[in-house]
């Protein structure tokens, strides 16, 4: 009888528990990714070089160089309100920039799955 007491309470007490909060970070795929950008308050968020952005890049999109010296100075001055839908070439630094944007405080950032790569195909 004191076992099932014990285990009603621990059952009790588990269920209390927060569950732990979901990473702001999502990867999206393309048409995920399309579909919000159109929604208020979403800023497209484009972090390659500036020598990638020539050859093309979402209509739009602000322009963050992962590799600037200024990168996360630049990150940090953007409203943590907002989402963003971050890309790269290939969704390595959007999803690193993502990461970033998450210890920064942002809430809804969305990493595009195989970045320009895949948007341009």
């Amino acid at each position: 009888m004191r076992y099932l007491i014990y285990s009603l309470i621990f059952i009790s007490l588990s269920a209390c528990q927060p569950t732990p909060e979901k990473s702001a970070g999502v990867d999206i795929d393309k048409a995920t990714f399309t579909q919000m950008m159109d929604q208020a308050e979403t800023v497209v968020l484009d972090v390659r070089t500036p020598g990638e952005i020539v050859q093309g890049k979402i209509n739009g999109a602000i322009e963050i160089d992962f590799k600037g010296p200024d990168f996360e100075q630049k990150i940090a001055e953007l409203d943590k309100n907002k989402t963003y839908l971050v890309y790269c070439r290939s969704g390595g630094r959007s999803s690193n920039t993502c990461d970033l944007m998450e210890k920064k405080g942002f809430k809804k950032v969305h990493n595009l799955l195989g970045g320009y790569s895949k948007w341009s195909n």
